[in-house]
């Protein structure tokens, strides 16, 4: 293919030169998601479109093993070079160290953001977009903060990370009498589960008199904590615990 810019003589050029120019606008408007027509604008609202929507990959691994591929006609990354960002929606969540095959480059291994630690299971959902950035090395998970919006989960046992760095969990469990049942967290936390608070559920039930029900926060690590029932028969028990 003859490149246009190394054209150094001459006051013409040839068809196939003219075509080649031609061909590599008309490829990016196609693929961009337009038809050829007579807009002017065209290119520019090529470029904006790439610009807004493709560094969005569609994933098509395994749980931490994750395959990215770029989506429609849009064009993928081509090389790994430092600064690259991209996101993905992950069609599974990761079980702990991960790697991201972008356009069929190679597998990366994906860190916290000191470029260092792996992953925890739960980093990457499925509900939510994932967010990577290439240090020249690895894929970087950028903070999970984006556009105000807090990742979260809504369901009866769920969280919401802070701003500042907190992560808040909750969440209920019927407990027998006497017993102090292991309770998974919905997420661990990275570094210290700081306070556990419990009491007992009793909704639309008037339990002014004649009932002892007391949850004792037993144990908590980062990863799970026990509410015993001290009282002589089953309970439900609800729990918040704060952490990071």
């Amino acid at each position: 293919m003859t490149k246009f810019n190394d054209k150094n003589t001459g006051d013409t050029v040839s068809a196939t030169e003219y075509n080649n120019v031609v061909r590599a606008f008309k490829n990016a408007i196609e693929n961009s998601g337009q038809n050829i027509n007579a807009d002017n604008d065209q290119n520019s609202k090529a470029m904006a479109n790439y610009a807004h929507v493709s560094t969005f990959y569609t994933d098509s691994g395994i749980a931490d093993a994750y395959i990215l591929s770029p989506i429609s006609n849009f064009k993928g990354l081509t090389a790994l070079a430092e600064g690259a960002g991209i996101r993905f929606r992950a069609s599974n969540p990761n079980n702990g160290a991960a790697t991201a095959n972008v356009n069929g480059l190679t597998p990366v291994a994906i860190k916290k953001e000191d470029g260092i630690t792996d992953l925890d299971a739960g980093d990457i959902l499925t509900d939510q977009d994932t967010y990577l950035r290439y240090d020249g090395s690895v894929w970087i998970l950028i903070s999970r903060v984006t556009d105000g919006d807090f990742l979260n989960s809504k369901s009866a046992s769920g969280y919401t990370y802070q701003p500042n760095g907190l992560l808040l969990q909750w969440g209920s469990t019927e407990i027998m009498p006497g017993t102090s049942p292991l309770i998974n967290l919905p997420i661990s936390f990275t570094t210290s589960n700081l306070i556990v608070f419990t009491t007992f559920e009793a909704l639309n039930t008037d339990t002014s008199t004649g009932v002892n029900a007391i949850g004792q926060v037993y144990s908590k690590s980062v990863s799970n904590i026990q509410i015993r029932n001290l009282d002589s028969v089953n309970h439900a028990f609800s729990w918040f615990s704060i952490g990071y």
